[in-house]
């Protein structure tokens, strides 16, 4: 855990809500439910979902620092304390806010080194920001029809005139890339290193996990999600500013609601404190439910989750153990068929992909639901036989398509819609992604080639959802 400069029992912001509740004044203020006084009765009949929540749903907060910030800063400061950084921002609107408050402040109309395993929050940062993008290929694993990380062989050493890079770490799937030659890159050129870290907000908690960016000497500022991991409410998020960083506070308002949720920002402020009380504990509990659930999975037939020495062979050099990664493929199924499979019996994925099925593992976890997931398995096991005969069609990612036009140039353009079956050669005018993970296979600006219309049809076989109809894709005219 980093080094803790101010008390981290301390929450500041949540006491500032609940010192407020607890005075019972007669709100005059937003927000119009009055603390729940004007809760619509489909919403005030269910009160054990709420759970009191609207009783702290209270904006004009001078308690929790409303009129003057001061509570929020201080809940900020013991965020920063914990991960060892400058300063950390506390956001509502998501980690997407994180990274398209980066971008934004990288300058307008800048040369931006970005992966290509990106989330489309960093294309939406792109289009607003004006920024032009330069890529590092995806590297995707054919057997296991996965992106695994970046190609950093394309790295050139004679750019410099790119204002940042911006990288994964670590992946949707838990895997961690070298960064090191691009670290040197950027430490030598001065370029600003930002880093996505929406799924490694718990790193810092636990030696078993693999280092977390803020603790990278060359970084700039890493955007994290703690909802995904931590314990806080979805859609809370906060920004780790390591070195000084100019505009990006600016920026990162610019897209925030000037009424945040009190309740984000508290559970931010409770996550933070049960990061650094309990973390090591939960994590290190967690960790070990993790390896069990392997040695169980393993002893399940034609169910298999990769080993460190696969995982290896593929470039990947540390994974996070929490994202537990199991391969269907041996029962004659895909991913998303067994996901769907697992739904009827009561278990929900975080995500399910040609080959595989993603469950993620959080302090929240224990015994009991290990034990429901053991039995969900097993049960899919004894569904889908081995003996099928079925070959999966896999979809093939497709190459980095020629980019003609700016995001943002492509993306304010007049558009139709078209059919993805008919666009080969047209101009993509906005971003089509998988969703989950919400890896972008078109940006606008881009080409539309067949290899992309090839890997959408086959993945739409497959029940790929995407973040828009690729039958109705808003192409340039």
């Amino acid at each position: 855990m980093m080094q803790v400069n101010r008390p981290q029992k301390a929450t500041p912001y949540l006491s500032g809500l609940l010192a407020y509740v607890q005075r019972g004044v007669v709100p005059f203020h937003t927000p119009g439910h009055k603390q729940g006084r004007a809760l619509p009765s489909v919403l005030a009949d269910c009160r054990e979902f709420w759970a009191g929540m609207d009783l702290s749903d209270v904006i004009e907060c001078p308690e929790a620092g409303n009129d003057e910030p001061t509570v929020l800063r201080n809940a900020e400061r013991l965020a920063a304390d914990l991960y060892g950084v400058e300063r950390t921002l506390f956001l509502s609107n998501g980690t997407s806010q994180g990274i398209i408050g980066m971008l934004l402040a990288v300058g307008c109309e800048q040369e931006v080194l970005l992966a290509r395993n990106c989330h489309i929050s960093a294309v939406r940062g792109l289009i607003l920001s004006g920024a032009n993008p330069r890529w590092l290929p995806v590297m995707y694993d054919a057997t296991w029809a996965l992106p695994v990380g970046v190609d950093l062989s394309s790295l050139n050493e004679s750019w410099q005139d790119l204002s940042s890079v911006m990288v994964v770490h670590p992946t949707y799937h838990g895997f961690v890339n070298d960064f090191a030659l691009l670290r040197r890159f950027c430490d030598r050129t001065r370029t600003k290193l930002l880093v996505d870290e929406a799924h490694g907000p718990h790193f810092v908690a636990h030696e078993g996990l693999p280092p977390s960016a803020v603790t990278w000497s060359e970084v700039t500022a890493v955007a994290q999600s703690p909802h995904k991991m931590l314990s806080s409410f979805t859609g809370s998020a906060w920004l780790h500013v390591v070195h000084p960083f100019d505009r990006v506070d600016h920026c990162v308002k610019l897209i925030q609601s000037t009424s945040p949720s009190p309740l984000l920002l508290a559970s931010l402020d409770a996550a933070r404190w049960q990061l650094a009380q309990q973390g090591r504990q939960l994590f290190g509990r967690t960790l070990d439910l993790a390896m069990t659930l392997r040695e169980r999975i393993a002893e399940l037939p034609g169910l298999w989750c990769p080993t460190p020495e696969e995982l290896a062979a593929r470039g990947i050099v540390d994974w996070d153990p929490l994202k537990l990664l199991v391969f269907v493929t041996r029962l004659g199924i895909s991913g998303l068929e067994a996901k769907r499979y697992l739904r009827q019996v009561g278990l929900e994925a975080e995500l399910a992909d040609p080959c595989s099925v993603l469950f993620l593992l959080t302090p929240g976890d224990n015994d009991e639901s290990a034990d429901a997931l053991i039995e969900g398995l097993g049960r899919l096991t004894k569904e889908f036989t081995q003996d099928k005969g079925q070959r999966i069609e896999i979809p093939l990612w497709p190459d980095l398509p020629p980019q003609r036009l700016t995001p943002r140039e492509a993306f304010l353009a007049q558009c139709d819609g078209v059919d993805i079956r008919g666009a080969k050669g047209r101009v993509a005018g906005s971003v089509l992604a998988p969703y989950p993970p919400g890896i972008p296979v078109l940006v606008p600006g881009e080409e539309i080639t067949e290899q992309v219309v090839e890997y959408v049809i086959r993945a739409l076989v497959l029940g790929v959802s995407f973040n828009q109809d690729p039958s109705r894709l808003r192409v340039v005219k």
